[in-house]
């Protein structure tokens, strides 16, 4: 199933688990499957919110009861539509709330579950320079574009989206993103980032950048051309013989499934390099993973995901090796990997920051 169909079941099952919400008492086994059906996808928490949008517009559409009410008796199975719960600009008084408990106990349970998958908004910005996809810190999103591409889009992130007639353009100004190209031979996909420019057809791979002079290219599928100092006509005019990095111009490369390229300033850094693509790209799936890294690189990694902050006050604790998979999600879990494995303590001074600290040894007494 391609990511097209999953958002179709997905708006579907968001419907459907409305329409069951908005028709009274719910039982609780009932209300926990539906919380349970949240937290399977961060795609399910998008689609009931669309629809909780949707509830809440057509509640301000004052005409919206007149038209059920003279509907035909095959659309009198439509739910009615009841004050919505999305407004969260709207006052709500102790008595409103009292009398909207049920819904307020499904609008608790919705947050909940967008806190857990740690879905973000987008900021789109429409100019003549196309529109500007912007993650916060904590916010990781799916996008589908026009086309049926899926780009998935990492905390800390900007990404420009400009469609043309004969391209497809997208640059990435900061952070990183993978992308699932749907296939138009007549029509490229090109990722850029600085000189560097990512031609695909129909593929998926992940565009880093780091720093800025630095991006690093790793294909899941398919092959990609990584083009550097390339001219516009040649970007569209090479790829079309060579086949592999040795055969290529100078200025450009083939980078091929379960391979990683890395460039700094125009230039391919180091030799097209063996990966395994599914733990390189995990962080779209919200997985980190640490191979003997420094607890502050761990560190600077989990606070891009969480809006719960941790700190390090030891520099020899900050360089302690770190290795594992843990969930971007939840901070948690590798605090209490780091209290089995080394003798610290941590502090919750407020509830946006843990500080992890070395246990002090209790004085000798005299």
């Amino acid at each position: 199933m391609d990511a097209i169909e999953r958002r179709v079941r997905a708006c579907k099952e968001a419907a459907q688990w409305w329409a069951l919400l908005q028709a009274g008492d719910v039982p609780r086994a009932e209300r926990e499957r539906f919380v349970e059906w949240l937290g399977e996808s961060k795609v399910h928490v998008t689609e009931i919110l669309r629809i909780m949008q949707v509830h809440g517009t057509l509640d301000q559409f004052n005409e919206w009861d007149s038209i059920v009410s003279q509907a035909t008796p095959a659309v009198g199975k439509v739910v009615p539509i009841s004050p919505a719960l999305t407004s969260a600009a709207r006052p709500l008084d102790q008595h409103q709330a009292a009398g909207r408990r049920p819904k307020l106990k499904v609008a608790i349970a919705i947050a909940a579950a967008v806190a857990a998958v740690t879905v973000g908004v987008f900021t789109f910005v429409a100019n003549g320079q196309g529109q500007l996809i912007a993650t916060d810190r904590g916010e990781r999103r799916e996008l589908v574009l026009e086309d049926g591409s899926v780009v998935q889009v990492d905390p800390q992130t900007r990404l420009r989206v400009r469609f043309e007639t004969h391209v497809r353009r997208l640059q990435l100004l900061e952070g990183r993103a993978v992308f699932r190209v749907a296939k138009n031979p007549q029509r490229p996909f090109v990722v850029e980032s600085d000189d560097a420019k990512v031609r695909a057809v129909g593929t998926a791979f992940g565009v880093e950048r780091r720093g800025d002079h630095v991006l690093v290219v790793t294909v899941a599928e398919g092959k990609v051309a990584v083009v550097t100092g390339a001219r516009e006509k040649e970007l569209f005019a090479a790829g079309s013989a060579a086949t592999t990095p040795e055969a290529t111009p100078r200025s450009e490369i083939y980078v091929t499934a379960n391979q990683q390229a890395t460039v700094q300033r125009a230039q391919l850094a180091v030799p097209v390099q063996t990966v395994d693509s599914s733990q390189e790209l995990a962080w779209a799936d919200g997985r980190l993973i640490f191979r003997n890294e420094t607890m502050a690189d761990v560190i600077t990694a989990f606070n891009r995901y969480n809006r719960v902050q941790l700190r390090v006050t030891d520099a020899t604790l900050s360089a302690r090796r770190v290795s594992g998979v843990f969930d971007a999600a939840y901070p948690e879990e590798f605090i209490a990997f780091v209290q089995g494995a080394l003798p610290v303590t941590i502090e919750r001074a407020d509830p946006g920051t843990i500080t992890i600290a070395p246990r002090r040894s209790a004085p000798v007494a005299k």
